[in-house]
């Protein structure tokens, strides 16, 4: 059985920590956002997996897709009354209830090619969404993970979990930068290539082993079952 992975993103930019919790889709505001002048750039603490079989046992997806247009989002997490002063920073106080701050993200509308692992119909349109976008006339801009926004129509390979308490089709990579495949050639031959090894070839996130082909990937998710 596959097994679902929460990843927290804690977030440092400019001297500002923030703790995006992105699992609450209904928070989120997609109201247009004018582009921004300055610049902050954030990074991710994601889990690094040391193996195809760990990140696939991880994903609830495995499927190939092209950006077609995305737009910026922002999510205000819901107000904190718990009186535990690990989680609420004003507990204790006379008034305890705590506002924790926006995150900025971006949700790239993809449409799903093939569908390799899991519940997805092939031809659907779904959201990816990202950490990072445009918050208070700031552009964020996660360090090291590539965004799905700058390879419109290009074919990629994405790892994916549906986002928690969602009734649409929103989804996460699995892992930043190990959830996102470049796809070389055409074909079961076709060779796959973490998509940051690709754009920062001097990173090695994880296993340097998870360079493969279409075939490999497909005999690997059929061997798990």
């Amino acid at each position: 059985m596959r097994k679902k992975v929460l990843v927290t993103l804690c977030v440092v930019s400019l001297g500002v920590s923030v703790l995006g919790g992105c699992t609450s889709p209904p928070g989120l505001d997609d109201t247009p956002i004018a582009p921004g002048e300055e610049t902050a750039y954030t990074w991710g603490d994601y889990y690094l997996f040391e193996s195809l079989s760990e990140i696939l046992d991880s994903a609830e997806i495995v499927a190939l897709v092209r950006p077609q247009s995305y737009r910026y989002e922002v999510y205000q997490p819901p107000e904190i009354t718990d009186p535990d002063p690990r989680v609420n920073p004003m507990a204790g106080m006379p008034d305890p209830v705590y506002t924790p701050p926006p995150s900025p993200f971006t949700a790239t509308s993809v449409e799903v090619l093939e569908v390799w692992m899991g519940e997805l119909a092939p031809g659907a349109t779904i959201d990816i969404y990202q950490y990072g976008g445009i918050l208070d006339g700031v552009v964020f801009l996660e360090q090291d993970v590539p965004a799905l926004k700058d390879y419109m129509d290009r074919d990629l390979v994405v790892l994916l979990n549906k986002v928690d308490d969602s009734d649409t089709d929103w989804y996460s990579l699995t892992s930043g930068q190990q959830g996102l495949w470049a796809l070389g050639g055409s074909g079961e031959s076709a060779r796959l290539t973490l998509l940051v090894m690709e754009e920062l070839p001097e990173l090695n996130p994880g296993d340097p082993g998870l360079v493969l082909t279409v075939r490999e990937l497909k005999a690997t998710i059929a061997q798990m079952g």
